[in-house]
């Protein structure tokens, strides 16, 4: 199911005391008392989901502006994307691959005058809707020498308090960047075209040859990867000895990656 993190400090109606968080309408999953009190909420299962969620080796959500810098959104409507990383199987012989979903949340304005505590009661009302829709499933197009490692997000590294008011101005180069056991390192990128299809594909740098890529080949084999965010990731890789590589691609103006430098694990 979709889950998403309300932010009880920012919402009007969080002192009412005829507010009950556990009716029939409201599935409440977690608490959260920290700096900020929250609370997952369960809104709605997401369709079309009948992947293997146990393969799973990321999942992530992206604003709407990650993805489609044209998204129309309002206040009363958000978009997200949800990513699911799926590695491969051999039991099922089955490709790693990306399973993206559209979401879009409803909900009326803050100032709505419609908005009343008896919502919360009515069988036939609710202010949050929300949508789903798979949108794509992209399988990695690698030899079976070039099994998935690791993945991790280049960009929307957002915490659950920001997650819902960010607004990115632009799309980002790239997504996601993958480790894999042919020694490479790859990034990936979406885009969505006009006739309402996602493609997802190898990020070739700034040079928008889609025959020149951008991948990082390490010296050993690579164990897991970690950006800080699309211009400098880390790499911990296996050569003799397990060594952290720090790489970054803004000296070369984002044509290509440099080792900044290498860290032997037993230095850590």
């Amino acid at each position: 199911s979709y889950q998403v993190v309300g932010d009880l400090e920012s919402n009007s109606i969080r002192s009412s005391p005829s507010m009950d968080l556990n009716g029939p309408r409201i599935n409440v999953v977690s608490n959260q008392s920290t700096a900020r009190p929250s609370c997952v909420l369960s809104l709605a299962e997401l369709s079309d989901s009948k992947c293997i969620w146990t393969d799973a080796e990321l999942i992530h959500i992206f604003p709407a502006n990650a993805i489609d810098d044209r998204s129309e959104q309002t206040s009363s409507c958000k978009i997200y994307y949800l990513v699911l990383v799926e590695k491969s199987n051999k039991d099922n012989n089955s490709q790693s691959c990306i399973h993206m979903w559209k979401i879009i949340i409803t909900y009326p304005d803050d100032d709505c005058e419609s908005i009343s505590m008896n919502n919360f009661n009515n069988d036939s009302e609710w202010l949050v809707q929300v949508q789903s829709s798979k949108v794509s499933t992209y399988a990695f197009p690698l030899d079976s020498n070039a099994e998935l490692q690791s993945v991790d997000v280049a960009f929307g590294h957002l915490s659950s308090s920001t997650l819902c008011y960010s607004d990115v101005s632009s799309s980002p180069p790239y997504l996601l960047s993958t480790a894999h056991s042919d020694g490479i390192i790859r990034f990936w990128t979406c885009k969505h075209h006009s006739s309402n299809t996602y493609e997802w594909s190898e990020w070739c740098g700034i040079t928008l040859d889609e025959q020149i890529n951008s991948r990082l080949k390490t010296s050993g084999q690579p164990l897991a990867i970690s950006n800080a965010y699309c211009g400098r990731l880390a790499v911990a890789f296996y050569d003799k000895q397990i060594q952290i590589g720090i790489y970054e691609c803004e000296s070369t103006g984002g044509t290509s990656f440099n080792c900044e430098t290498i860290i032997p694990i037993n230095e850590v």
